[in-house]
């Protein structure tokens, strides 16, 4: 089937126009050139789809050594753990930059660091905790997306070649 459509003449009628011309005989002349771009779209796919995995669980355990120090922070205030330990201060100087957007929520500045349940710590915890389901939620519909991509980048190849059209006499109408 071969289709030609003329563009609108130029001023004047000098016949200048635009010539397209589709040509599309049968499956098997564009065929190979959709299974060779459908290989790339894979090949993009799966590298897609290995980094996508791999970057959800850097984020998981980013967010699990982040809460994991907030939580420790927390329960050292609330056991009124003394700061002259190493680890507790290595604890404290960790969060503090953790929890220091979240210090101006609160009111007024406590006197003593432990003994006191800082609600900046609390918040901290929070939106650290929502932000890393974000960040597993988006590779997770990321992953979903991407399998759908390559599963519709398979169909050409496994699309079996349409059959000839039937002779006109074959052909009966419904009335």
């Amino acid at each position: 089937m071969n289709v030609t459509m003329n563009g609108p003449k130029g001023a004047g009628d000098r016949g200048e126009g635009l010539t397209f011309e589709i040509s599309m005989r049968s499956w098997s002349e564009w065929a190979p050139k959709l299974m060779e771009s459908s290989k790339d779209v894979l090949a993009a796919a799966f590298k897609v789809r290995y980094l996508a995995g791999r970057l959800a669980w850097l984020v998981l355990l980013a967010g699990l050594i982040v809460e994991g120090l907030l939580a420790a922070r927390l329960w050292a205030q609330l056991t009124r753990q003394s700061l002259e330990t190493w680890l507790m201060r290595s604890v404290f100087s960790a969060t503090d930059f953790l929890i220091s957007p979240f210090q101006d929520l609160e009111p007024s500045q406590s006197i003593r660091m432990t003994g006191v349940l800082e609600f900046a710590t609390l918040v901290a915890m929070e939106v650290y905790l929502v932000a890393i389901l974000g960040g597993l939620l988006f590779f997770f519909i990321l992953s979903k997306l991407v399998n759908l991509a390559i599963f519709l980048a398979k169909l050409p190849s496994e699309r079996p070649a349409p059959a000839s059209a039937p002779p006109a006499a074959e052909v009966q109408r419904v009335a």
